[in-house]
């Protein structure tokens, strides 16, 4: 089939004869394709994909426009190119290590890569995944076919904010990637390569997790992989290869990573150059805008430990929803409280002081924990309890079948502006105060559970 010239940048039509794009303004003949890369106009599984220029690379592979010839679609097509183990010679893929140890391990990389698009091609579709189109093997490699997405990247979208998000802001851009991976972690696969520059802002508003094909299985064991190593995004447990350290806590680091950015301006410390969980620059100190838990619960992502880390997306989402925290109050100034009420009930009742009604009423009122706590309504509309007070059980029947508990889900993060007016604290982009100072004024820390 015959392929009408179009633009390798954005797919659109040329005109005949001419090479600068009418949509993009991009000239395609003074594109020069990457050392390694395949050439703008390749065919590919027997010409029914012709590239247009590559988008991406990694340890993985190579990321590149394409136009489908069947179904007159843009597309984008992942080749399997592993860093440091094969080279190009033409169009065809080669081995560095040709001994029967090293293609023996480049075939379980491809089978992995095929095993893994059939997985995700079958996977329900998820809002925040990109969906598989086609897998192929050609070239002495594998290929897979994904959906064209019409947009730019976190980073790119980044670089031209004139600030940073809000944490709320980012936790609610963010949700269908994390939706992603979590579904993604049922399906046993891990990412492994979560970054401003894998999560794409479309023109119509969705938000994609892009970059498939370089994942890891839960039930793999091999020592032998290859680690995506993106610095500031990849925990120690990628760097240094330990492939039974690698489950959804890894992915829960880099986007715990990717948060960091968003509300800091800037990438954390890398996990191989720190030297605990403390060896990190608060978010707040940089003039992040998030409430204390959302903090602890970023850094909690950030942890080097893995076994001291966040243990999935859902747990990391549900700690940034930032829930209304409890207000304790000192007891002396609830005590003053109830004290003028009952003085006043007891004169208004009786014409005068009466001891014995006055001492059986605060008996009744006295909080055996020595400060009272403000109940606030949850999200669901139920009334917090106070953790000493005994909730009254419900009569139930007999025969009564008892609900079925409901699993979590990502329920919507309030807007900035809804958590300022709910009273919750923030911490506002100021100039940084000491931490003693924090601490000597008396100012209650935000619980971190």
């Amino acid at each position: 089939m015959s392929v009408k010239p179009f633009c390798i940048n954005c797919l659109s039509g040329l005109s005949p004869g001419s090479s600068v794009c009418p949509h993009c303004g991009f000239d395609s003949s003074a594109y020069e394709a990457p050392l390694h890369h395949l050439p703008p106009y390749t065919p590919l599984s027997g010409g029914r994909y012709v590239l247009g220029r590559s988008v991406g690379t990694g340890g993985f592979g190579i990321t590149y426009l394409a136009f489908d010839t069947r179904l007159g679609l843009p597309a984008a097509i992942k080749e399997l190119f592993v860093s440091g183990k094969v080279r190009r010679e033409n169009t065809h893929i080669e081995l560095l290590d040709t001994t029967g140890t090293g293609r023996r391990y480049y075939a379980q990389i491809k089978q992995r890569f095929i095993q893994e698009a059939m997985a995700l091609a079958e996977m329900e579709e998820a809002a925040g995944l990109v969906r598989i189109r086609d897998y192929f093997e050609e070239n002495q490699t594998a290929y897979i076919v994904m959906e064209y997405l019409d947009g730019r990247t976190l980073k790119e979208e980044l670089k031209n904010r004139p600030r940073n998000l809000t944490m709320n802001e980012a936790v609610q851009l963010l949700k269908p990637v994390m939706e992603a991976l979590e579904k993604l972690h049922r399906h046993g696969i891990i990412h492994r390569d979560v970054s401003l520059d894998n999560i794409m802002l479309c023109k119509d508003g969705r938000v994609k997790l892009i970059d498939l094909g370089g994942g890891k299985r839960l039930d793999e064991t091999n020592e032998n992989t290859v680690a995506i190593k993106k610095s500031a995004y990849t925990p120690v447990e990628q760097i240094l290869g330990r492939a039974g350290q690698i489950g959804p806590q890894t992915d829960v680091y880099a986007l715990s990573a990717t948060l960091y950015r968003c509300v800091a301006g800037r990438l954390p410390k890398p996990a191989g150059e720190r030297e605990s969980d403390q060896d990190i620059v608060k978010p707040s100190s940089l003039g992040a805008v998030l409430t204390r838990q959302q903090e602890a619960a970023l850094l909690k992502g950030l942890a080097v430990d893995p076994e001291r880390r966040t243990r999935s997306v859902l747990e990391l989402y549900q700690e940034l929803s930032a829930p209304k925290k409890r207000h304790v109050l000192p007891v002396m100034f609830v005590a003053a409280v109830l004290l003028t009420g009952v003085f006043t009930a007891v004169l208004l009742q009786t014409g005068g002081p009466d001891l014995t009604v006055l001492t059986s009423l605060l008996k009744q009122n006295a909080h055996p924990t020595g400060s009272a706590v403000m109940s606030e309504p949850s999200s669901f509309g139920d009334p917090r309890l106070s953790p000493t007070a005994s909730p009254k059980k419900p009569a139930v029947s007999p025969t009564a079948t008892p609900s079925p508990v409901p699993s979590p889900t990502f329920t919507p993060v309030p807007t900035p502006a809804e958590l300022l007016s709910s009273g919750e604290e923030y911490i506002l982009p100021v100039t940084p105060v000491p931490e003693e100072e924090i601490l000597s004024s008396g100012e209650e820390e935000t619980e971190f559970e």
